[in-house]
Parts: C-alpha cells; structure tokens; sequence
C-alpha cells in the first residue's frame, strides 16, 4: 500500500548522497605516477648492479680512508671513482651522439615448436660499437600455448663486434609468441650502461612441426616404378588408370586391373583433365576443462602436427585436391600450397574449446578425416549422430601408451634454452582423459596415433 499524504504537503523524493571522490581513484593515479618515475629512473639510471655494487664500495673505501687515515683505500678509491665518472660520460655522450635507433628484426622466418636450431636475429640501425663496448639485447616473452597456460623467457644476449645479436630460441609448443626487448651499450666489464631508443614489440607464430616425408596415410602413396614394372598391364591402360584415392566414386574403379594389381586402380580419362576434388577435414579441438594441463596441450600439439603433415603430403601428391577444415570455430577453404603454408599460422593459435559445432557435421559427400584426442570424450555420439555416412569417416586420434615403440614428446628439454613455465605445469585433469582405445562402429576407419607423453 502507498503511504498517503496530508494535503498541502509534497512528497519529496531522498536524494541519495553522492560519495565523495573515491580512494581507489586517487590511489590508481599514484601508482600510475610511481611507475612511471620507476620507468624514467630506470631508463636514465646509468649504472648495472655490478657498477652500482662497485661505486658503493668505492665510496665505503673512500670514507674509510678519511677516517682512519688509510692511504691504500685512498688510492683504491679515487683512481676508481675517476674510472666510473668517465666511463659513464662516455657513454652517455655516445648514446647521444647516436640519438634513438630502430630495431631491425629478422620477422620473415617463421619459427617452428620443438626445433633446435631456431635462433631470432636482431641488429640495432646505429654504428659499430666503440671499442671494449657491446650492444645488449634485453627482453621478455611470453608464448602462449593453451588456456591459462604461458611459457616466459627473460634473457639477455650480447652483440659481436659487428652489432648482430643472435638469440637461440626453443619453443616448447605451438601458439603465439609475444617479445618485449630494449637495446643497451654497456662496456665488457659490465659496469656501465645506457638505454638506446624505446622499447619495442614484436608478435611472432610458432608453427607446428611437420614430420616430412613420414607416411600419414599409406593408401595415399604413389605406386613406385619397381612395382610398376612387374604390373601386366599395357602401356594405353596405364596411362588410362591411376591408383585409387579416397573420394574417388565406385563405378569409375577398374575392377579387372585391380584384380591383377592386386591395389585399387581408378580409370581416368584420356582428353580430359582430372577434376578438382574436395576433401573434408575435421578437427575436435575438445575438451570439458576449462584450463589445459601439460598432457592436454602435448595432444593438441601432436594432433596440429599431424594434420598438418597430412595436408602437405596429400597436396604434394594430389594437388587436385582441394580440402574444407572445419574446427570448432571456423571453416577453412584450401585449395593450394600456399593457403595450407597460411592455415599452419591459424593452427597454430587453435586452442581447445567445450563444444564442436554441427556445421561439420552435414552430409557426407566425400570421404572425412577427423583429427581429435583423447580428450574428446563426445566423440562417439558424434558418429552415432551421422547414420549411414560413417562409412567414409577415418578417425586419427592420439592415444597416450607407455611401450616403448611409441613415439617419445616431452613438453621441456631440459638441454636446450627451454622456457620458464608457470605453477600450471603441475595441473592435472579432473575428468581425465580416455587412455583405452574408443569403441569405433566397424564402418570407421580408425588409426590411434600413440605417443608416449612427458612433462620433463
């Protein structure tokens, strides 16, 4: 009920009190204000910890010699006072003289996961250094694998006499690599030091690996010319006929060569060209945790590479062929090398999601490929829910093993420059993922790819 009012009185509505300025605003402006006269104090600061070191040394030396008459600290300290005093003169008269140079990054080259020989090259757009000087490349990177999930390098690397700076690199997995670096001059002691220019940033895309000449799919190969030779067949049918490829339909096999051959032989026309083919390709970047673990982000890794692979092999042998990727996400339309060359960089920034969308999961008008993992637990009521087109479905899918003829991957080589990770290398996954190999309908073609899987 509404509360009544006397005549002649007007209700008023409370007005609430405005709050006065609030504190967290005036404490952001300070600390904003604090950091950046951190940063000012640290670009301009002339000495590195050693020189800062050295400098209160001397000076504890140099009081000491006056107080207690200590003519050895007397002359330790003076001539080493006079020594910093100039060679901070000179060098910032030096980086004077040069004013602010650029950067010149090496950003054409593509890096690529767990490769030894990687290295990025930086050189500063100045002058040699001065004699008993040398440029140093500090920086910071971040590569982000997975969810939640970064790698962290902070380094410093030194120039030759030249100026080149060339920085080895391991990269654990595929993502996006973030490098935050400034260029310094300090001279071979290490006492001194100026900042040259600001600092810069550069993104860069860590590829998958490619396994190279590592069959993917052995139907898929070419007939050699030895067994070629032994075939009894006239040279008008061979050149007529070619070996069998998934897609191609029923009624175009030759069913009489095939049987002498004992392979699979497609007839082919011989005054018109081979029409252009599409392949579809899956790819279930699934799983039900909303943050990746080590196990995880290595079967994402493996599964980029291998379809990857499979995609370069097949264009390689086939390039009438043309494939649809459909992740979770998006769909991608390759149709040459190039646009395969371009779709690794996108692979490489594919990250697991919770759900896979239907749209891969219309009629099937070629054969399919699906790559997953084991972390992929809607796998199988996916199959269900396509009928009688699993008939042409293959399935790779990694499959953690412990024998010792699967194929080793650890996650850090302790050898190499590796990275530092965060506290998400001791994640482990609450649901877990399938270590037992799925029940596949028989009409799938499935084929486990076993890899034996570790952190260290």
């Amino acid at each position: 009920m509404m509360k009544e009012v006397p005549p002649g009185k007007i209700s008023s509505p409370k007005l609430s009190r405005s709050k006065p300025p609030v504190r967290s605003e005036i404490r952001k402006k300070s600390l904003q204000f604090l950091i950046s006269l951190f940063q000012q104090i640290e670009y301009c600061y002339p000495l590195t910890f050693l020189g800062s070191l050295t400098l209160v040394s001397l000076i504890y030396l140099l009081g000491l010699s006056f107080s207690n008459s200590n003519i050895y600290a007397l002359l330790v300290s003076v001539p080493g006072l006079f020594f910093i005093v100039f060679v901070i003169l000179f060098t910032q008269l030096w980086s004077l003289r040069q004013g602010k140079p650029d950067f010149l990054w090496d950003s054409n080259r593509d890096f690529i996961a767990r490769k030894e020989d990687a290295e990025l090259s930086i050189k500063l757009n100045a002058s040699r250094p001065p004699y008993f000087f040398r440029y140093h490349f500090q920086y910071y990177a971040k590569l982000h694998a997975g969810r939640d999930s970064n790698f962290y390098y902070l380094q410093e690397a030194s120039s030759s006499t030249d100026g080149d700076i060339r920085i080895p690199l391991y990269f654990p997995a595929c993502g996006r690599l973030r490098i935050t670096g400034k260029f310094l001059l300090k001279d071979m002691i290490g006492i001194s030091r100026v900042r040259l220019g600001n600092r810069q940033q550069r993104e860069f895309c860590i590829l998958p690996p490619v396994f190279g000449k590592k069959p993917i799919l052995p139907r898929l190969n070419s007939i050699s010319s030895k067994d070629s030779q032994n075939r009894k067949i006239s040279e008008e049918e061979k050149y007529h006929m070619r070996e069998y490829i998934h897609g191609d339909r029923l009624k175009d096999i030759n069913w009489k060569a095939s049987l002498k051959i004992g392979n699979m032989i497609t007839k082919i026309s011989h005054h018109s060209k081979e029409k252009s083919q599409c392949l579809h390709i899956e790819l279930r970047n699934i799983s039900i945790e909303k943050k990746d673990t080590p196990h995880s982000i290595l079967q994402l890794n493996v599964i980029k590479s291998n379809l990857l692979s499979f995609l370069m092999q097949i264009n390689s042998q086939y390039p009438q062929y043309h494939f649809t990727v459909c992740t979770a996400e998006e769909i991608f339309n390759l149709k040459n090398k190039k646009e395969i060359e371009n779709f690794g960089k996108a692979l490489a920034k594919i990250q697991y999601t919770s759900s896979f969308s239907t749209h891969s999961s219309s009629k099937l008008l070629q054969e399919k490929f699906i790559f997953t993992t084991s972390m992929d637990f809607s796998l199988i009521s996916s199959l269900s829910s396509q009928g009688k087109t699993r008939e042409g479905i293959h399935i790779y899918q990694t499959v953690p093993a412990q024998s010792t003829e699967s194929e080793r991957i650890r996650l850090l080589a302790l050898e190499e420059d590796t990275p530092l990770p965060g506290f998400w290398i001791l994640r482990k996954s609450r649901s877990g993922y399938r270590k037992e190999t799925p029940k596949i309908p028989l009409q799938v073609g499935y084929h486990p790819i076993k890899v034996r899987m570790s952190v260290i």
